[in-house]
């Protein structure tokens, strides 16, 4: 029997200026027609106090929620690969590691250092990095793995202020406050050496490329040179009238670069006999950094102001007023942009081309990080740094992720690095012009902390038109969309759509989350209530789903791994004692099996026996491709996957594998796809557009969606394994290695199955000199356990 009881949410709907909250208590007591009524009338001054539109709104940073940037550095890595990294130090002893090319973190160390890191250097030959933290403690990192290499602590307490590494030897050096310097060979950090050169304080460093020369600038504006080998002072020069802030060799050996707290930028020769160029940059010079070809400069003020001059010709090419002290400046892997970190804890990013701020970068607390186009408004992140931003004018403030379905934009960091345009397909409003004001929703029945002894309930919603028109309404359960509504304009009252939703309940806590998207696609906040079920609690029945293909219907699209991949999963959940599941039900579809049809009847089939309590596993082994804002799955049956007409046909989109998703009552799924492109792609593309796909798929369901292959890779197939190198991950994590160290309890989640292949598949892939292969990783809804550590 499906429960009728009508009770107003107690949830409060924010409009302009105003926060509009009914009473549940109240409620209770009114009949249904009364209750509706109020909800009708509450949005209805909603809709008379909202601007229909949003202009000239701009993106701030809840700084509760940041973990300060302290420094930026960047390095161009030569080697099998050409890998731009990016890094960068944290307050919290942290240090973050970025990938320019995809355009993301792709790791966090933690507690490498037990206080705030202040200054960090890459060097180009090994990928090796130098951190130096506020106690001054030193340790070495790879970029590329991000393991520590080792470690080293001061005897005496004194603050680095600046750290370098050589671009072409192991050799690297660390400036004191008290006028000491630390040389370091990275390949033995812990034998560090440090020695007094000056009774003044160091305030910069940098080595010659061979690192034999180590230059060390004080605050009177002089510079001592110093024998790496002998660690003794050789030669000190007067450079400038005050504090030397910045020191850097030119990467063709023709001299260094040095900057000035009296405002001045001198080029000198390889040997410091003599000046070649200066530039006066009108203000104090606290941070500085030379482009990778020497010609210009970035210089920050302790006014917040950064600049970006040619040094050859001596004029100003670009500027950014920040309204922040700046903490560091780095030229990328571009010799026209620019990352700076500023005191608020955010990072910018600065065009010379385009002479303004294209793109900003948080890290949270939390671990979540985005980066956002602050024209656009096209972002790309993860975890609480989604409502960390905000896009905020004098009447409305709306998290950044209510843009998700209309605004994200994978890529936003490397094109921004690489001085390059977004390649959004989609049309949509420039969010810093404006846009029409999104919905608002509300649900008035069930209320929120209500126990039920029903399994069955109606939840009543009710969105408002507020300018940007409801385009779809949508109801999640635990986290996993259970049902979604799409009204006709002539189903409004008054500006007002009404619904009618029938769920079942799962024994326990059912969260239920209600959002209305307009016309642009963007979400109005969340109406949130919270239902408990008296049903018994049940154990769980796990549901996995595994389909592979090898042979295609087209034998030139044919595959080793797909069956041997698929089959490896369906074997291992047979195999798992069952401890954690009631029972353990595996379907298999391989081959001429995996047509469009045979998969969806696959998933229908687990909809048929699932109940809500349940998990499912999807897993699919196949080629895969995007076209236009949709990524397709191709089944058996594709045959011309470069024509677009047949694949629309024949393949199946993420929109419809999140519809049949949607038709399962399992409130916990998980679905991994070990996709390659195929040999005749249906577009050429960065990746970026296969991560939007299936990162939409992932947050409109709400489900776990882990993806093996993106950025017009091949999936990397190991033939001495016996299995791709995704799935022989997932199996991997499966049989302990994604255990929470932490917890230690044996039990293998989604996000520990998540967090260890995002470490350990780029590094297995890359074994033996192939292409590293690195995962789409989109997590939504609750996490759960899948396995126990036999």
């Amino acid at each position: 029997m499906i429960s009728r009881r009508k009770f107003l949410t107690s949830t409060a709907i924010t409009t302009a200026g105003a926060v509009l909250a009914s009473n549940a208590a109240l409620a209770q007591f009114m009949p249904p027609s009364v209750i509706t009524q109020t909800v009708t009338s509450t949005i209805t001054d909603a809709i008379n106090s909202s601007l229909s539109l949003v202009v000239n709104a701009h993106a701030t940073v809840d700084l509760q929620q940041v973990t300060a940037i302290n420094a930026i550095t960047s390095a161009k890595v030569s080697g099998t690969r050409d890998k731009k990294h990016m890094l960068k130090a944290h307050d919290d002893g942290s240090v973050t590691i970025w990938d320019l090319d995809q355009g993301r973190q792709v790791k966090k160390v933690d507690n490498l250092h037990q206080a705030p890191v202040t200054t960090i250097a890459m060097s180009e030959h090994n990928a090796t990095a130098l951190s130096a933290a506020e106690d001054g403690s030193l340790s070495v990192i790879n970029a590329n793995s991000g393991q520590a290499k080792g470690s080293w602590k001061p005897q005496s307490s004194t603050k680095p202020t600046a750290v370098a590494v050589a671009n072409k030897s192991s050799k690297a050096a660390v400036a004191m406050e008290d006028g000491s310097l630390v040389i370091v060979d990275t390949d033995k950090p812990e034998q560090a050496v440090q020695t007094k050169v000056s009774k003044s304080q160091l305030k910069a460093v940098s080595l010659s490329n061979d690192g034999k020369t180590v230059l060390a600038g004080r605050n009177d504006g002089k510079i001592t040179i110093v024998d790496s080998t002998s660690n003794k002072a050789v030669k000190t020069v007067k450079a400038h009238k005050s504090e030397v802030t910045h020191i850097q060799a030119l990467k063709d050996d023709s001299g260094y670069i040095t900057t000035s707290s009296d405002g001045t930028v001198k080029k000198w020769n390889a040997d410091f006999s003599k000046t070649v160029s200066e530039v006066n940059t009108g203000a104090p010079v606290t941070q500085a950094n030379v482009s990778d070809d020497g010609t210009k400069v970035a210089t920050a003020s302790p006014d917040g102001q950064v600049k970006i001059n040619d040094i050859n010709t001596k004029t100003t090419i670009a500027e950014l007023k920040n309204t922040e002290e700046v903490k560091s400046v780095e030229f990328g892997t571009s010799n026209n942009v620019v990352h700076v970190a500023s005191k608020d804890g955010t990072s910018r990013i600065l065009d010379a081309n385009k002479g303004k701020e294209t793109a900003r970068v948080v890290v949270t607390k939390q671990d979540g990080w985005a980066a956002l186009d602050v024209e656009t408004g096209g972002f790309e992140g993860d975890g609480d740094a989604l409502t960390a931003v905000k896009w905020e004018n004098a009447d409305m403030s709306l998290d950044m992720d209510q843009f998700g379905e209309s605004h994200m934009e994978p890529g936003v960091l490397a094109l921004a690095s690489a001085s390059e345009a977004p390649t959004t397909v989609q049309e949509r409003p420039k969010l810093s012009v404006s846009f029409a004001t999104p919905p608002e929703v509300a649900i008035a029945s069930p209320s929120s902390d209500e126990d039920t002894d029903e399994d069955e309930f109606e939840v009543s919603v009710q969105a408002a038109d507020l300018g940007g028109g409801v385009k779809e309404i949508r109801l999640y359960q635990n986290g996993k969309l259970v049902a979604k509504h799409m009204p006709d304009e002539g189903d409004a009252e008054d500006k007002v759509y009404s619904h009618d939703f029938e769920i079942k309940l799962a024994p326990g806590k059912n969260d239920l989350r209600c959002v209305a998207l307009s016309k642009d696609a963007i979400e109005s906040k969340p109406a949130k209530v919270k239902i408990a079920y008296s049903g018994a609690e049940l154990k769980s029945v796990l549901h996995v789903a595994a389909i592979g293909i090898n042979d295609y219907r087209n034998p030139a699209l044919s595959l080793n791994y797909g069956v041997p991949d698929a089959t490896g999963i369906k074997d291992f959940f047979e195999k798992q004692p069952k401890k954690l599941f009631k029972d353990i039900r595996t379907t298999a579809v391989f081959d001429k099996q995996a047509t469009k049809s045979g998969i969806k009847a696959a998933l229908m089939s687990i909809k048929d026996d699932a109940k809500p309590e349940d998990v499912v596993l999807i897993y699919l082994a196949g080629h895969g491709d995007t076209l236009g804002e949709s990524w397709y799955f191709m089944p058996y049956d594709v045959t011309y996957p470069e024509r677009p007409d047949h694949v629309r046909e024949k393949g199946i989109p993420s929109s419809e594998l999140e519809a049949w998703v949607a038709e399962i009552p399992a409130q916990k799924v998980v679905m991994l796809m070990d996709s390659c492109k195929s040999g005749a792609a249906v577009a050429k593309t960065r990746g970026f557009e296969e991560r939007k796909a299936l990162s939409r798929l992932s947050r409109t369901s709400g489900i776990h969606v882990i993806a093996g292959a993106a950025k017009e890779q091949f999936a990397v197939e190991l033939t001495d394994l016996g299995h791709g190198a995704f799935t022989y991950t997932i199996l991997e994590a499966l049989n302990g290695g994604g255990v929470n160290p932490r917890k230690n309890d044996g039990l293998v989640s989604v996000r520990g199955l998540s967090r260890f292949i995002e470490d350990r598949l780029p590094e297995l892939s890359e074994e033996g000199g192939r292409e590293p292969q690195f995962p789409v990783i989109s997590s939504r809804g609750q996490d759960f356990p899948l396995a126990v550590k036999v």
